[in-house]
């Protein structure tokens, strides 16, 4: 009890500090806090560590900073009116099919990021540099976690997981984090500690959260990982000043993953296998899992053509399937919500892709690759309860878009 008791004031004290964009990542937390901490699943202390921390963290930074609506500091665009009548017809169909647990998970791992990082970031752009600060040291702690149980088991093939669900979302943070971690050796040229750390944790870090995330074997975070991190470097060795050195710092980075993954599989042929069965025997019908994906995908378009207009609500595609989710979010919104829930996020999607402007920006350039894992890793795996990393990269793109027009945000790659 005294260990929960130290993480939720300490999440609490980050929320009401300056700080508060760390508080807001460690405060999604909670399943993975749950399992290293051994709190008994749906106790009284589970429940305060997964569900009272982010509503405590949610209040405390919409509170701080509600103000900023009266100042006109906050500007409410497009994007945000979009998915606040998305968030408004989720809960109304989850209501009206009596899906409780499922508005709460909504309620407190989804949107709502969203709209705490547009709150959180209408004062101070700070709220964005602490956000990214937060991942790497999130992801840092998950993958040391691995390590060490790992070790401790003797079986490095580690799922991190208290559910198949949450597999995927700390493989998210681990990779979101690794991504950071690189922004700030390359773009930053700091450590995410400060700026009196070593320069060398950054790449200390960087080897932890590459092991956790190979070792997490959530292909489409991978993907989505390695998508962001070459983008981010084609764009440098275009723009920067230092072509050169950021084209070897490419291969630095990926030569060091490169290598920890054929070593991690050279010691584990069921990895190799798994990945053997993804990438060449699909076409025969032997992967399983990539099998399924194709399976739900089917079964949410044939759902939605029997009933496109209200879809089957909240829950709905789980209800008559057994199938979980569609692992496809504008798939789960279409068979789900109907057309309007399908119209209202893809329109989202758009109305923030269309605010990326392409200038010479690190943060800003950080944020928005974080956004593109995050978007191809939605489209590939989970629900819309556990896409809580796209929408806070979203509102940081928003936000800082914003300052970058009237001249709040500054700088340029050197």
């Amino acid at each position: 009890m005294a260990l929960t008791l130290i993480y939720v004031i300490a999440v609490v004290a980050l929320a009401m500090s300056p700080r508060y964009g760390i508080a807001l990542v460690f405060a999604g937390l909670g399943s993975f806090i749950n399992q290293v901490l051994g709190n008994p699943l749906y106790g009284i202390q589970y429940n305060l560590v997964s569900l009272g921390v982010p509503f405590f963290a949610f209040a405390i930074v919409f509170f701080r900073n509600f103000s900023a609506v009266g100042e006109m500091k906050l500007k409410l665009v497009l994007a945000d009116y979009l998915l606040l009548g998305f968030t408004a017809l989720y809960a109304f169909s989850s209501l009206s099919a009596g899906q409780y647990i499922l508005l709460i998970r909504f309620a407190l791992f989804s949107t709502t990021y969203y709209f705490a990082i547009r709150f959180g970031t209408a004062k101070s752009i700070r709220c964005a540099e602490d956000v990214i600060a937060g991942y790497a040291m999130a992801a840092t702690f998950i993958g040391a976690f691995a390590i060490g149980r790992g070790a401790g088991v003797g079986e490095w093939v580690t799922r991190l997981r208290m559910g198949e669900g949450d597999t995927i979302t700390l493989a998210r943070v681990l990779a979101i984090g690794a991504y950071m971690i690189v922004y700030f050796m390359f773009l930053k040229r700091q450590s995410f500690l400060g700026l009196k750390t070593p320069k060398f944790v950054n790449y200390a870090a960087f080897l932890i959260c590459s092991y956790g995330l190979v070792a997490s074997q959530t292909r489409s975070v991978v993907l989505g990982f390695v998508v962001a991190v070459a983008f981010t470097f084609f764009v440098m060795a275009i723009w920067s000043e230092r072509k050169a050195t950021f084209v070897f710092s490419f291969i630095i980075v990926f030569g060091t993953l490169m290598a920890g993954l054929f070593y991690y599989l050279a010691q584990h042929p069921e990895t190799w296998d798994r990945l053997y069965r993804t990438t060449v025997a699909t076409t025969r019908g032997n992967d399983r899992s990539v099998n399924s994906r194709f399976d739900s995908w089917g079964k949410a378009i044939e759902l939605f053509q029997r009933k496109p207009i209200f879809g089957y609500g909240v829950g709905g595609f789980d209800l008559r399937t057994g199938m979980g989710y569609p692992h496809n979010v504008v798939l789960e919104a279409l068979c789900e919500l109907g057309i309007g829930g399908g119209l209202l996020l893809v329109s989202f999607f758009i109305a923030v892709f269309r605010k990326i402007k392409f200038v010479q920006q690190p943060l800003y350039l950080a944020c928005y690759s974080a956004m593109i894992l995050s978007c191809i890793s939605m489209q590939l795996s989970g629900n819309l309860t556990m896409q809580r990393h796209f929408f806070i990269s979203a509102a940081l793109v928003v936000t800082l878009t914003q300052a970058i027009n009237n001249g709040r945000l500054t700088g340029h790659l050197r």
